[in-house]
């Protein structure tokens, strides 16, 4: 019986017979010439024949596939389901592992499928999820389920653009955070009291100083479309197609992130400063994120109260707390910490700093008290030139620390020049403020310095020399 030939994928194929290719070809010499074409066409020579079926169904080919498109090399491939978009699951084969990444891919609009940046995003969140689960529960349970592809195209469609590759499958893990109280602000403008205990739960931490306080939460798409289109639409409009997209902010708005989705650059933009803090790229969002998630499981950045010493106030305090970012030392026992934090959304462009004053090393502290007597800064900025600030206490504050703890004593009225005895109080004593205003130069630029001194005992009743 003659032969026929059929065009697949643009490879002829003789039909018929006669076409068995394992009788004129070694099954792996085949196997090989099929790699250097392309799955799709693979698949399509399935169709022809059972014999064709057999020789394209060979692991060797869909294993060679799956590297070359995915960068995969195991068999398992994401859950089907939005809610475990985290999991994996076992395929058993490469066909069914490429099939599987393929559609995967198809359903969420990646314009690369690429399984290591995947599971790269798969770790920072389970670093996240880890700590937030132990240290703030309230955050934990904020996380929503993964975004699903339909969310990104409504999104999409009714912005006018392509999301980046990186963003959907960070937020198809988590889509962001869901907090009742984001949602009472979005739909009434105004703060619920009855909710304020959730200003502290935002993902990404906070901090404060004075009247400032910043708690920033990640956004759902819903909440990044809305805020889109009310905070940068009109105003980019005119500048051509929407270039950024808010990704999360502070939950009164006054820090939020955009994303550039050109090229991939964070900033944090106010109506008077925009300040870069996530590098370009497209993975830049994501080592950023790689970055804040390291620091939360490494003891950089802690559950804290944002404000003052109240526990209502807990949340991740971006105070850096160890690691070449914070700055410890320790005299006599008492163990000073110190930390700052560019504020680019303040008045002025400032640094804020934070100051933990505590007795460490109970063994080696000599006196049952020590009180915080002075303070002397030296505060250099990138120009050179160096402010120094000296005075008694901090802020008004004169805590008498000891083993377990301080006790908050304090100058309560203007008029009075000798502190009052405060409560007695566990933990640390924490003193946040600023640097003041700072002149136009990079912001990782300058220094700040000083010393504080203590007397033994109290300063009413001493009982040794100043250290």
């Amino acid at each position: 019986m003659p032969q026929s030939l059929a065009m697949v994928g643009g490879v002829s194929v003789a039909t018929g017979p006669m076409s068995d290719p394992t009788a004129r070809f070694d099954a792996l010499v085949l196997s090989n010439i099929l790699t250097f074409t392309t799955a799709t066409v693979v698949g399509q020579l399935g169709i022809v024949s059972k014999q064709w079926l057999a020789v394209t169904s060979d692991e060797m080919i869909w294993k060679e596939f799956c590297d070359r498109d995915f960068h995969v090399t195991t068999k398992s491939a994401p859950a089907e389901s939005s809610h475990t978009a985290a999991l994996m699951q076992d395929t058993h084969h490469f066909k069914a592992t490429w099939i599987r990444w393929h559609s995967w891919g198809k359903s969420l609009g990646l314009q690369t499928v690429n399984g290591p940046l995947y599971a790269r995003v798969r770790d920072m969140w389970a670093k996240i999820e880890e700590w937030t689960s132990v240290h703030k529960p309230s955050i934990h349970t904020s996380l929503s389920h993964g975004a699903t592809g339909d969310d990104f195209r409504a999104v999409e469609s009714k912005l006018g653009i392509k999301l980046p590759d990186v963003y959907k499958l960070i937020w198809s893990v988590h889509n962001g955070q869901s907090l009742q109280f984001d949602e009472e602000v979005d739909a009434t403008q105004r703060m619920p009291r009855d909710l304020t205990h959730q200003i502290f739960d935002g993902l990404l931490g906070g901090y404060s100083f004075y009247d400032i306080l910043v708690c920033t939460r990640l956004y759902p798409l819903q909440r990044t479309l809305s805020h889109t289109l009310r905070r940068t639409l009109d105003t980019q409009r005119s500048q051509g197609p929407v270039s950024r997209i808010v990704i999360a902010a502070s939950y009164d708005f006054c820090k939020p992130f955009f994303l550039d989705i050109n090229d991939g650059m964070g900033v944090v933009m106010g109506p008077e400063y925009r300040w870069a803090c996530v590098p370009p790229g497209p993975c830049g969002l994501l080592r950023w994120m790689e970055e804040f998630a390291s620091r939360l499981t490494t003891g950089v950045y802690t559950l804290g109260s944002l404000i003052g010493d109240d526990p209502k106030c807990a949340g991740v305090n971006l105070f850096p707390q160890a690691g070449p970012l914070a700055s410890t030392c320790i005299t006599n026992g008492i163990e000073a910490k110190a930390s700052a934090i560019f504020c680019p959304e303040s008045e002025h462009s400032m640094f804020t700093y934070s100051i933990r004053l505590g007795v460490s090393s109970p063994g080696d502290f000599p006196y049952d008290s020590a009180q915080l007597q002075s303070r002397h800064w030296k505060i250099t900025d990138g120009t050179g030139h160096t402010e120094e600030v000296q005075g008694q206490g901090v802020v008004g504050k004169f805590p008498v620390l000891h083993r377990g703890g301080y006790r908050d004593d304090a100058i309560r009225g203007y008029q009075d020049d000798v502190p009052s005895r405060g409560q007695e109080k566990e933990g640390v004593f924490v003193y946040q403020s600023c640097t003041g205003r700072l002149p136009e130069v990079p912001p990782n630029s300058g220094s700040f310095q000083g010393t504080l001194q203590f007397v033994p005992g109290t300063l009413d009743t001493p009982v040794g020399h100043l250290f």
